[in-house]
Order: C-alpha cells, then sequence, then structure tokens
C-alpha cells in the first residue's frame, strides 16, 4: 500500500493526532506486537475511533486474525462493543462473518454482547449460519452462550430459517436441543399465566406461543401443544 492509499484509510480528522493515525499505521501495515505496544505505552490514545472507512484498530485486528494484537488493543481500552454513526458492523459480528472461532469466542470473554445487530438486523448467529466460512464450532459456541435464536434480521429470518435456506443439515441439528429447552421455557411461561385466566382466554394466549414456536421449528409445535393440555389440567 503507497502513501497516498494510507492516507486514505488513516483519515485526515484523525491524521491531525500523531498517536492514533500512527496506531492506524502500524497495524495497517503489520508491524510487530512489541511496536504497536510501544506506541500505546507511549502515546494518549483511544482505541475507539473510526478512520475514513469506519474501521477501528479492533476491527482491523479481527480482519486479520490477529489474535495477540485483539488482546493486546482490549488491554489497553478498544471496546468491544463501541458503536458510532456510520460504523458498519461490530467486532462480534465481523469475527463471525470471517469465521474466525477463536477471536468470536475471545470477544465474548471480553464482554461483547452476544445478540448485537448490524444495520441489517442480523447477529452474530445468524452471520455464522450463512457466511461461507461457517463452521459447526463457532454456531454451538454461540448457542451455548446464549445466543437468541428467535432474533430476526429486517426481512424477518431469524438463524435457523438461514440454516434452513441453505439446506445446512449440519447447522441445523444443532438448533434442536436449544429450540427445544425455548419452547419448554414456553410452555413454563404458558401454563403459569393460563391457570391465572379464564379457560376462554387460553386457546389465544397459546396461539401466540404457538406462532412463536412454529416459526423455528415446526415440528416442535404439536410436541408443545400435547405439553401444554397436560400441564393445564393438572
Amino acid at each position: 500500500m503507497d502513501e497516498d492509499n494510507m492516507l486514505f484509510y488513516i483519515d485526515i480528522d484523525i491524521a491531525s493526532n500523531s498517536d492514533i493515525s500512527s496506531i492506524f499505521y502500524a497495524i495497517i501495515y503489520g508491524k510487530s506486537i512489541e511496536y504497536i505496544k510501544t506506541l500505546l505505552i507511549n502515546g494518549d490514545i483511544s482505541l475507539n475511533i473510526t478512520n475514513l472507512v469506519q474501521m477501528t484498530p479492533l476491527l482491523y485486528a479481527i480482519t486479520q486474525n490477529n489474535i495477540p494484537l485483539l488482546k493486546l488493543l482490549v488491554e489497553y481500552g478498544a471496546d468491544p462493543n463501541f458503536v458510532s454513526n456510520g460504523l458498519i458492523t461490530h467486532p462480534l459480528i465481523l469475527a463471525a462473518q470471517h469465521g474466525h472461532s477463536n477471536i468470536t469466542e475471545l470477544l465474548i470473554k471480553y464482554g461483547a454482547d452476544i445478540n448485537i445487530c448490524d444495520h441489517s438486523g442480523k447477529t452474530a448467529l445468524i452471520y455464522a449460519n450463512i457466511t461461507e466460512k461457517c463452521n459447526i464450532r463457532m454456531i454451538t459456541f454461540l448457542l451455548e452462550k446464549g445466543a437468541d435464536i428467535y432474533i430476526s434480521d429486517n426481512t424477518g429470518k431469524t438463524a435457523l430459517m438461514y440454516a434452513y435456506a441453505y439446506a445446512n443439515r449440519s447447522n441445523i441439528s444443532i438448533f434442536q436441543p436449544f429450540v427445544n429447552k425455548s419452547n419448554r421455557k414456553h410452555i413454563l411461561i404458558y401454563t403459569t399465566a393460563a391457570k391465572m385466566c379464564q379457560p376462554t382466554s387460553k386457546i389465544g394466549k397459546f396461539a401466540k406461543i404457538s406462532v412463536n414456536a412454529r416459526r423455528d421449528w415446526l415440528m416442535q409445535v404439536s410436541s408443545c401443544l400435547s405439553e401444554v393440555v397436560t400441564a393445564t389440567k393438572l
């Protein structure tokens, strides 16, 4: 990359701050961790800032799959949940898009919001199912850490819907126990509420729950219904 292109990625607004512009320069040019750490130690730098292409130092570390750099940046104040006007993605979502399982796990450890959405309404779990680099390890990890399977993007599709759309049977099978667990939760909520209501209102209340269930796991609706009928007779 030549100097003119380098200035484009650094951005004229932050170029006046020699400390932060040096960090962008060092990261983009692949300088050593020791070199970047020296800049951080000796400079007065806020790492939560974007350049002209709406990238932060942390986002560059993720695209490079550079775990030592990511750890260093977080240590010196990079926020895994940083949001600014014009920011088109988030650290966790970018890691999922690139299929970087190790970085995804680290970001969650550092406090990244597992259900954060980008401008299209997609979460890391959704991207983990649609990216060409999707992998079972990442999807399983996100589900185990509590990723919401019912969040839908701006088109109304959830992560499981995308798994079906892409005919990814391995991914679909991973969701089953988590959908079952979610349905059991809906059943408990329903039965508690139903016992406090008049019988005529029970059907309406269950209808709302069954719609949520059908949205992500149609086969679970019948079993869900039978369990509810049994439970409400207790």
